[in-house]
């Protein structure tokens, strides 16, 4: 069977000359057809539109149904979340009535998951871990991000060389732009679509493990210039696990207090040493 990465249409060095155009792409009037128009006939444009509503984020703050399907377990509940450029992030999970279960705190590399049951807080100074301790799923940390805001990142994209990425291809499936990025260590799989220039899927192959990470994006909500989604699932094949985000309220770029970004818990709290996962 052939590889979903062995179309060849474009390569990113191409790329380089149009990012100069974005911004004044992304500014001026269409005097010649539809913004659709435009995009169908510009797909290197429509894919760093799509990336650049997460540019344009400072901060969010949003309420969600979630629910979450594991083997080892299965969760139905609401989830509060704060999120702040470039990276702090606050999770707050509560079970049926309101129940607070736990929380999630991400500040830079530093991560801390208290488990109010268990009465732990588990923690890591190493970024990238897993999420089994508070969520009973395997997503990791720098998924999260992702998963909470429903804009895929392109990493690296915006600091490596051209030279550090192995390709990046597109082609065009059934009205929508389908683009290929193999680096070093995995391979990734973007779907934007030309009328709201946003990506409503996004597949990470993970070279290291052979696990299969899948993000859909489902009905878009404007702010200003920046679309979000109000529903998000991730799916994960191996073992098979899916979390599913639905937005009740969603507010963006609204300022926070300075210790909006900490988790209350218990002087006795037991404390776990978590150990960084592996790429």
């Amino acid at each position: 069977m052939k590889s979903v990465f062995a179309p060849v249409t474009r390569s990113f060095r191409s790329f380089l000359p149009v990012l100069s155009l974005l911004f004044f792409v992304s500014c001026a009037p269409f005097t010649g057809g539809s913004k659709t128009d435009f995009y169908r006939s510009h797909p290197v444009s429509l894919f760093y539109t799509a990336l650049q509503h997460g540019q344009e984020i400072e901060s969010f703050e949003g309420k969600a149904h979630l629910t979450i399907e594991s083997p080892v377990e299965g969760f139905q509940g609401n989830a509060t979340i704060y999120y702040r450029r470039p990276d702090s992030l606050l999770v707050k999970l509560q079970a049926a009535f309101g129940v607070p279960v736990g929380s999630l705190l991400i500040t830079g590399n530093r991560v801390q998951i208290y488990n109010i049951r268990e009465k732990s807080l588990s923690e890591s100074e190493g970024g990238n871990v897993p999420l089994n301790s508070l969520i009973g799923i395997g997503l990791r940390t720098e998924n999260l991000f992702e998963a909470v805001l429903g804009l895929p990142r392109l990493p690296d994209m915006l600091t490596v060389s051209a030279t550090e990425l192995d390709s990046l291809h597109y082609m065009a499936e059934d009205g929508n732009f389908t683009y290929f990025i193999q680096t070093k260590t995995d391979k990734r799989k973007y779907i934007a679509a030309p009328d709201k220039q946003v990506f409503l899927q996004y597949v990470l192959f993970n070279g290291s493990d052979g696990d299969t990470t899948l993000c859909t994006f489902r009905q878009f909500r404007r702010f200003k210039n920046i679309r979000m989604p109000r529903h998000v699932q991730i799916s994960r094949e191996n073992p098979k696990e899916r979390l599913s985000l639905f937005y009740t309220r969603m507010q963006v770029n609204k300022k926070f207090p300075n210790n909006r970004f900490k988790i209350k818990y218990p002087k006795d709290v037991k404390i776990i040493h978590l150990a960084k996962a592996k790429k």
